[in-house]
């Protein structure tokens, strides 16, 4: 049964010295996702503020930065452990707002963005929040402006969706994960995740009135779509 976002935060609250090391041997890909987040962006984009959506230990903050070095941006994540470990890890940096909240509820300081971005953590809240959110993002996006994120996906077909999990678990031990990580891993997603087929996910970002919405990276379970406000 699924847990409230309450736990979630303390999942990652609890991990959070781990959490890179963690995802680099358990998410197949997942330097190769993070890059397609960034590179399907359109060149001629010039982000005057950038929101993160769950910004963990800042993995893409890292290359949000890097890309964008001019632009301010807003990190929200629902774990304040998560929310220390970035302002730490960017002290140099001044043009970093942070956010300890629950993302359904976005915060009102955030001003309005030209781009929108998140990496794995939409899925832990449930598929008519995802909605909500999908209609929140387009209204805190600016005209013109981008949302792109990466996220686990389900499939329509269960035979699929099991075909992937097993492939998931494969490759994950390949790169080292043990046993017993691997183990937390399926019971973090037994407690909180709320995986959508991809079909479903653009259908909502289309009624939530987001043009041009496109699949540009999957592996498995891992999907990036982008969508433009226009």
């Amino acid at each position: 049964m699924a847990k409230s976002l309450e736990s979630v935060k303390q999942f990652y609250n609890d991990i959070k010295d781990q959490y890179t090391e963690y995802i680099l041997r358990c998410v197949p890909r997942y330097s190769e996702m993070q890059w397609a987040v960034l590179h399907y962006i359109p060149n001629g984009l010039k982000p005057r503020n950038i929101l993160e959506i769950g910004c963990g230990t800042g993995n893409l903050s890292t290359l949000i930065i890097k890309e964008y070095p001019e632009s301010t941006i807003h990190l929200v994540d629902i774990s304040d452990k998560m929310i220390e470990h970035c302002k730490d890890k960017f002290s140099d940096r001044e043009k970093i707002k942070y956010y300890c909240n629950d993302f359904r509820n976005l915060d009102q300081d955030i001003p309005d963005c030209d781009l929108v971005l998140s990496t794995i953590s939409i899925h832990h809240i449930r598929d008519n929040e995802k909605q909500i959110l999908f209609k929140d993002v387009y209204k805190k996006l600016t005209e013109n402006g981008i949302f792109c994120y990466s996220d686990q996906f389900s499939s329509f077909d269960d035979e699929i969706y099991r075909k992937n999990i097993s492939a998931w678990e494969k490759e994950s031990k390949e790169k080292g994960a043990s046993d017993s990580e691997w183990d937390m891993w399926m019971q973090h997603q037994d407690d909180h995740d709320h995986h959508a087929p991809l079909t479903e996910q653009i259908n909502w970002l289309k009624n939530a009135r987001f043009k041009n919405v496109e699949c540009v990276w999957r592996h498995l379970l891992w999907t990036v779509l982008i969508a433009l406000k226009k």
